[in-house]
């Protein structure tokens, strides 16, 4: 068994894994966004998780976008009406219930995910050209370290909501 770290290495750790959170959010969220719609057609990364959530069942309720993503119905309300705003969604009725408003990617929604895709895997091979180590060896220890991490409840059905897997 190993020891603990000493607490100045705990704050470190900290300091550098919020330091990441917030690189990734950008280089892997925003500027992908950014370099496919745009500068001047902003989506949010609530937005972009929404789209994915989508994008993993043929239509949903804004209630289960709401209840899948964790967020509030206002919130999921907000996020679908800017989405459909943009194109990238659409609202229709339901065929077997006309109160209910089911929501669906467009096609050019379906083309924004996968471009952003591409961007994103354009972009982690250039760092990885530059590492000594492999993306398989460092996925491996990503995983090992998510692992641990979701052995928290709470922090797996966030990602499983965040992913669309309910």
């Amino acid at each position: 068994m190993t020891s603990p770290l000493p607490s100045d290495d705990f704050k470190a750790l900290d300091q550098t894994l919020l330091q990441l959170l917030t690189a990734l959010e950008v280089v892997l969220i925003a500027r992908p966004l950014a370099t496919v719609l745009g500068e001047e057609e902003e989506v949010t990364g609530a937005q972009l998780r929404t789209l994915r959530f989508l994008d993993s069942v043929e239509f949903a309720l804004v209630g289960d976008i709401a209840a899948g993503l964790g967020i509030s119905y206002p919130a999921a309300t907000k996020a679908v009406d800017r989405l459909c705003d943009r194109g990238l969604a659409e609202r229709y009725r339901d065929a077997m219930d006309a109160r209910r408003i089911q929501v669906s990617l467009t096609p050019r929604g379906k083309s924004v995910l996968q471009e952003v895709q591409s961007e994103r895997t354009r972009y982690l091979q250039g760092i990885f050209q530059q590492m000594p180590q492999t993306p398989a060896d460092f996925n491996v220890q990503l995983l090992a370290l998510l692992r641990e991490i979701t052995r928290d409840p709470d922090v797996l059905e966030a990602i499983r909501r965040q992913s669309g897997q309910l």
